[in-house]
């Protein structure tokens, strides 16, 4: 009897374990990235920024592109964000089944200015080294009081700090 109890419980712990392997959801995580790194790479939406390597804030985008520099660089550049975050109620309920009342908590995005700095020194010809310190991750969502989805979320707020430091 107790063999064929181990051999049911191993079986419901495989089951168990393959539908959490195989049939996990998804995860978005990227509601909070911010491509905002470089005020020159703006200026063409980022198109092939990882291969241009044209100033010091490859060191962000591919380190390797620095050893295409010739010079030493500073970059300094700020994005102001002004994010739109609207929600609107189709009819949302619990788990039971009960409507969820409330509005639809107006407009969370939050303006945000985000910063970047790189600095590239060339030593020689074949050696580069910098540093770039940006905010890939961040900004904030808030939503009034009363909205139907009070329940998950007021306010959301991600803030990072990237230091990178490479040597091509």
């Amino acid at each position: 009897m107790f063999k064929k109890q181990n051999g049911s419980l191993l079986a419901l712990a495989v089951v168990t374990i393959s539908c959490v392997l195989f049939f996990s959801g998804s995860a978005a995580g990227s509601g909070f990235a911010i491509i905002e790194q470089s005020a020159s790479s703006a200026g063409y939406a980022y198109a092939g920024v990882a291969a241009a390597a044209q100033d010091a804030s490859t060191v962000f985008f591919n380190p390797a592109g620095m050893a295409l520099q010739s010079d030493n660089q500073l970059q300094v550049g700020a994005h102001y964000i002004i994010p739109q975050a609207e929600f609107k109620n189709q009819g949302s309920t619990t788990a039971l089944t009960t409507p969820l009342t409330g509005g639809n908590g107006g407009d969370g995005g939050k303006p945000a200015l985000v910063p970047n700095l790189f600095y590239m020194h060339s030593f020689s010809d074949q050696w580069k080294a910098g540093i770039g310190i940006t905010a890939p991750y961040g900004l904030v969502t808030e939503y009034d009081n009363g909205w139907v989805g009070r329940y998950y979320a007021l306010k959301s707020e991600l803030a990072t700090l990237n230091i990178n430091p490479s040597v091509a």
